[in-house]
């Protein structure tokens, strides 16, 4: 993944001296590596249970990570800018490859978890006493308080034939039953929960540290390469003397 910048690393010990040339000083001195950037950062009491799942999700960052640290080598062991640039924008190439790969993939395994959560909280066998439930509860001066209390005391009958159908055949606020169900999802399937937030976080930290690490990049390989076609521009200049 990372051959031609290995290439380049393989010269370092050439490292230019004397002050820097002036069409460089425009250029980055170093691409700073973020502390939420760093792999170790994606964690979950649930998801690190999955040694492969969280190998998986932190595998853009570690990319990231490697070549930016292998650029910054270069920047300073180095001085053509242009050969950094082609050889930095392959590599972004390739990382950003990596984060379109997982982020779908984390995604496909949170909306099988939630499947699951709804298998476990709804089943599909139908409930012949699923209506009474929920008039009983409707009747209820205070339904939403009444089916807390079954859902705490580990009903699953009840929770299913609440969160089974529209809100009001309970005598519920949209917001009641959305309550209902998060309290249902820490009751009867913790752990899936657990994951299903963790893969939740983990998505969001890569959207996030993959646009990121594009700009960061992105934006020094055009200011390399801004740098490198007015050198070579000038060079023509004066070749016409």
């Amino acid at each position: 993944m990372t051959a031609p910048i290995d290439a380049a690393l393989a010269h370092r010990n050439n490292r230019p001296t004397g002050p820097l040339a002036p069409h460089l000083r425009g250029a980055p001195e170093k691409l700073d590596v973020p502390l939420s950037h760093y792999p170790e950062t994606i964690r979950g009491e649930h998801l690190e249970k999955d040694a492969a799942l969280l190998s998986t999700a932190r595998a853009p960052l570690a990319a990231a990570k490697t070549v930016r640290e292998k650029i910054n080598t270069l920047i300073q062991s180095t001085t053509n800018r242009g050969e950094l640039a082609r050889a930095s924008a392959g590599q972004m190439e390739q990382v950003t490859r990596a984060f379109d790969k997982v982020v779908p993939q984390l995604t496909a395994r949170r909306e099988a978890v939630e499947k699951e959560i709804a298998t476990i909280l709804t089943p599909s066998a139908p409930d012949s006493a699923a209506g009474e439930i929920r008039a009983h509860f409707k009747s209820d001066p205070s339904p939403f308080t009444a089916i807390s209390n079954s859902v705490n005391a580990g009903d699953a009958r009840t929770v299913a034939a609440v969160l089974g159908a529209p809100p009001f055949l309970s005598g519920l606020t949209n917001e009641q039953h959305d309550t209902l169900r998060l309290l249902a999802r820490g009751k009867f399937a913790p752990a899936q929960s657990g994951l299903s937030a963790d893969i939740e976080r983990a998505v969001t930290q890569l959207k996030q540290v993959g646009a990121s690490f594009v700009l960061q990049v992105g934006g020094a390989v055009r200011e390399w390469s801004h740098v490198e076609r007015d050198a070579e521009a000038i060079r023509k200049g004066f070749s016409n003397e």
